[in-house]
């Protein structure tokens, strides 16, 4: 099985490599395929290579890894453009629900302070 888990490194490793060269070079599409192809089997992954090689380190660099391509690509998606200032922004109707479920959900944990707040008062004064 350790051969199993170096041989499952060594193709991240690989696909790892030709995505972020890719990303970097601007091809935003090998983002996709690289959640699309890694990110379902990716605590399998995490798993087989700890169990097998036990090294957490490993692990950290592995979690790592996938967030380096996530942000570089989001970095040079949104700062790539060259008008960035005077591209038009548009509220689609996904964009409002995630907002309101947003305001709602920090509406709902400052009224759940503001009840524990109130109980912790009164009991000690």
């Amino acid at each position: 099985m350790n051969i199993l888990a170096i041989l499952l490194l060594l193709l991240y490793v690989v696909f790892y490599t030709i995505t972020f060269q890719q990303v970097l070079s601007g091809k935003i599409k090998f983002l996709l395929y690289y959640v699309a192809i890694f990110l379902p089997i990716y605590t399998v992954f995490l798993t087989i290579t700890f169990n097998f090689l036990d090294s957490s380190l490993l692990i950290k660099f592995i979690q790592y890894s996938k967030e380096v391509v996530i942000l570089t690509a989001f970095g040079l998606m949104l700062l790539g453009s060259k008008n960035i200032l005077s591209k038009g922004w548009k509220v689609t109707f996904l964009d409002s629900l995630f907002i309101s479920f947003f305001v709602f959900k920090e509406y709902l944990t400052y009224s759940d302070f503001l009840f524990f707040w109130e109980e912790c008062t009164n009991e000690f004064f």
